[in-house]
């Protein structure tokens, strides 16, 4: 009679398998987490967080410039069987009664020391100064097998009105928008969609 153990495909357990367009990881919220991926082609959307906007004066209730929004990427990567490092980016905050807003945290996708694609936040609001700058984004190509959308994220507006101005605009799916004197930038985003086996073996 033979011993009985557990079957585990190619030996891997802790590697899980896929089926195509499964979502292997998604968040729009502040998250941190190791992935343990399979070997194939992957669908990556990233976003940065929102700038946090420039607070108001008070002493005439003056609203100053809104933050940046994070940059994106959405492409396809391939990823060889391994840990990977994500992260979404958190939002930063409205600046307080004559105080700067904070800027917002990059999203990123990592293989142990490489940076797979990094997508800035958004800069932030200065209290009677300019505008958060839009985040910049940052790709390895090779990593990279078509890329759908690679940009900056949008700076905020930089007038000194008597009602609140706009923060950046996102630039991808309504995602990491930059917030205004009164109202809160928008955290980052990554979806992770496995695709195929890769072409190499």
């Amino acid at each position: 009679m033979g011993v009985c153990t557990t079957f585990t495909p190619l030996g891997f357990s802790e590697f899980d398998t896929y089926r195509p367009s499964e979502i292997v990881f998604s968040s729009r919220a502040t998250a941190e987490k190791v992935l343990n991926l399979r070997t194939g082609i992957y669908k990556l959307e990233i976003v940065g967080a929102g700038g946090g906007g420039g607070g108001v004066w008070s002493k005439n209730a003056a609203y100053f410039p809104g933050g940046g929004s994070g940059a994106a990427f959405v492409g396809e990567i391939m990823l060889t069987e391994g840990q990977y490092k994500v992260r979404v980016g958190t939002k930063g905050s409205v600046g307080g009664v004559n105080y700067n807003g904070s800027a917002g945290s990059s999203s990123y996708l990592k293989s142990g020391s490489n940076t797979i694609a990094e997508a800035g936040g958004g800069g932030n609001g200065i209290f009677a100064g300019g505008a958060g700058a839009g985040g910049t984004i940052t790709t390895n190509n090779s990593f990279i097998v078509t890329t759908n959308l690679r940009t900056n994220g949008k700076s905020g507006d930089g007038s000194h009105l008597w009602s609140p101005v706009p923060g950046g605009a996102s630039v991808y799916g309504g995602f990491g928008f930059g917030g205004t004197s009164t109202g809160a930038a928008d955290d980052g985003f990554i979806r992770l969609t496995y695709l195929r086996q890769s072409e190499v073996a």
